[in-house]
């Protein structure tokens, strides 16, 4: 505590750099397949994202505020920034997507990003609580429980959000592209083991 200015400073830095960056140490370590197309290596990140998020529960209900537009405060601008850098990201994996002619040409990418980014905060959250149950937030309060959910369940939850952006952006087109994490802005440097 004594290395930081006030309670933010902390929070700033468990939020953008200690569970970002073990977060991006395990995607970094379950890399989605190198072909297939861009919607499946983000579906897969997307698995291995709900797995990582239930075997870390105290993590999620840390970050689990900047998931939801109604912050207020001093957590405001935090907020803020983390949708952005999501909203950042979103595009530049829909721009990669679109490149290798698995989006349509004619999607405003700044828009499908909005859209996707919203879609990864509610839309994955209304899908566990139809299919599962429980969104990320519940199943972190109850780790005996989410620590049982089958992978299958998961791919299927994330299969079917793909499902609507497939549906919505793509070309039912696929490619033989893959997705490497590190191509997309805002993540943490690979910290040395």
């Amino acid at each position: 505590y004594q290395y930081f200015d006030n309670k933010l400073d902390v929070y700033r830095w468990l939020m953008f750099d200690e569970l970002a960056a073990r977060k991006v140490d395990f995607m970094r370590a379950h890399p989605p397949p190198p072909s297939g197309g861009l919607f499946v290596s983000f579906e897969h990140l997307l698995v291995v994202g709900m797995r990582w998020a239930v075997a870390n529960p105290r993590y999620v209900r840390v970050a689990e505020w900047s998931l939801h537009p109604g912050v207020f405060g001093d957590l405001a601008p935090m907020a803020r920034e983390v949708h952005a850098m999501t909203v950042q990201g979103m595009r530049a994996w829909l721009e990669q997507a679109q490149n290798a002619g698995e989006v349509r040409a004619d999607i405003d990418l700044d828009v499908a990003a909005e859209l996707t980014a919203i879609a990864m905060r509610q839309g994955l959250d209304a899908l566990m609580r139809r299919r599962l149950g429980a969104d990320l937030w519940a199943l972190s309060a109850r780790s005996d429980v989410a620590l049982n959910v089958e992978d299958d369940l998961l791919r299927a939850v994330a299969h079917e959000l793909l499902d609507f952006l497939r549906a919505g952006f793509g070309t039912g087109h696929g490619s033989d592209m893959g997705l490497d994490i590190d191509s997309l802005p805002n993540l943490p440097k690979r910290r040395e083991s």
